[in-house]
């Protein structure tokens, strides 16, 4: 081969003849990828087959197994049971939920919904239906002074820099990862001129490369090249402002932006409203311009592995999150981490996956949901089984389910009956001084019935809230 051809070769397999810059940007726009290990177009199929016609479910959960929970004697005997009916065309569905010892029940549990209405009603509490409304939600969140408290969500709420109450939209709709993963090409080429900007504006000390460091991901340490972005002070406040400048301007990033957010459910008008993103726009410039000296700083961290993106660390101020993406004998591992939480997705290309949530709490002990599903069956065939293990680990405690469903499509619409006379609590409708005591109440109810049923049973249990 003559020089020149091991010169290709090593520019294009390797990182030797490029500059910092270069490589930065090169693996930064790898970090999206990522996301498409989310982006499960067989699962997508499946529920907009469950979103347009009626369907029944039967499913079963038992305890596999546990450690410092209760004697196997005892997990061994309880099972749930689950038998629900869909039609989305009148939007009613309704699920029964029995749980049982030797046969024996030990409660019974209903959930219902009526167009935006859903409920539950717990036939140890009383028989009524606690209910929401689908509307308004971020009201009823205000009234509730709900935030970020030490359960499990709350504690990897608060790593990831979000607060529940802030962020909870009118209404919860169903997230499809495609569309919010699609982009145009005109909005493509939009994105690529913010990363011009950046590599046009920051100076070239920002830019730094370490070589043939160690990066331990998920128990393997690998080999990679790191490329850092950094700026901070007036450097940070200058970048920051040359960015919302362009983005004010920009009425292409602003629709794709916002857009985007409502699909992702986010609640504050600020980010979902055009006028008022401007506005905020607007804002977050003045804010910085009152102090350009003490602008936070901007560090984004590239590791590179064997010419891919392995993970981005992107840090604003105090905030840091970073995202890893590995394949791992077949399977596709993407990696989400903040402070003491971390949200992992693997799939293997097909219907099986793994979900696992891990953080620790306000006491520094370590929680995980571990969930591992898998769908058999086709939608053309309506044959679909659904079967998923679920691990939940709190500190020395573990137990283990096994869960698995018959789902059943039918072509007429279903007759379902959710009880509308039945009496119903709605908490929308609630008095907004009053609403805090009555889901106090309604807790102390519920960790009450939970710790009573445990011990009936023989099993010592902690309180839900």
């Amino acid at each position: 081969m003559s020089s020149y051809g091991v010169g290709v070769f090593l520019f294009f397999t390797t990182d030797i003849f490029r500059n910092k810059r270069w490589s930065f940007f090169k693996y930064l726009r790898e970090t999206k990828n990522a996301f498409e290990v989310i982006d499960l177009e067989d699962y997508e199929k499946y529920n907009e087959k469950k979103s347009t016609t009626s369907y029944i479910r039967n499913a079963q959960m038992t305890i596999q197994s546990s450690n410092n929970v209760a004697d196997s004697s005892i997990l061994d005997r309880i099972k749930f049971s689950l038998n629900s009916k869909t039609n989305p065309e009148t939007e009613k569905s309704v699920v029964n939920i029995n749980i049982t010892s030797n046969s024996n029940t030990v409660e019974k549990i209903t959930a219902i919904r009526n167009q935006t209405l859903y409920g539950v009603n717990i036939g140890g509490i009383s028989g009524q239906y606690y209910c929401i409304r689908n509307i308004n939600l971020n009201s009823l969140f205000e009234n509730l002074k709900i935030g970020n408290d030490n359960t499990f969500t709350g504690n990897v709420l608060s790593d990831l820099n979000l607060d529940i109450a802030k962020y909870v939209p009118n209404s919860l709709n169903f997230v499809k990862m495609s569309a919010i993963l699609n982009q145009t090409d005109s909005q493509k080429a939009k994105i690529e001129e913010y990363y011009n900007l950046i590599a046009n504006s920051a100076p070239s000390t920002s830019f730094t490369k370490s070589s043939r460091e160690r990066l331990e991901l998920e128990g393997i340490s690998y080999k990679v090249n790191k490329f850092t972005f950094e700026v901070s002070g007036a450097s940070s406040s200058n970048l920051q402002i040359a960015l919302l400048n362009k983005l004010s301007n920009d009425s292409i990033m602003i629709d794709y932006l916002t857009s985007l957010c409502k699909m992702l459910n986010i609640g504050i008008i600020d980010y979902t409203d055009v006028n008022s993103f401007n506005d905020f726009i607007g804002k977050k410039i003045q804010e910085i311009q009152s102090d350009m000296s003490n602008g936070k700083t901007i560090k984004i961290v590239v590791y590179a592995h064997k010419q891919k993106n392995l993970m981005t660390s992107f840090t604003y101020g105090d905030k840091t999150l970073d995202i890893g993406q590995v394949e791992r004998e077949g399977k596709k591992m993407a990696i989400f981490r903040s402070n003491n939480s971390k949200i992992i997705f693997t799939n293997d290309g097909t219907s099986n996956v793994n979900i696992k949530i891990s953080t620790k709490d306000a006491y520094d002990i370590a929680r995980s949901i571990d969930i591992t599903y898998k769908r058999n069956g086709t939608i053309e065939d309506n044959n679909i089984a659904n079967v998923a293990t679920i691990i939940l680990k709190e500190g020395i405690k573990e137990i283990e389910f096994a869960y698995s469903d018959i789902v059943e499509f039918s072509n007429e619409g279903l007759n379902v009956d959710v009880n509308e006379g039945a009496e119903k609590v709605i908490l929308n409708d609630y008095d907004p001084n009053n609403v805090n005591a009555f889901v106090d109440s309604l807790k102390n109810s519920i960790n009450n019935l939970y710790i009573r049923k445990g011990t009936e049973l023989g099993i010592n249990l902690d309180t839900i809230f």
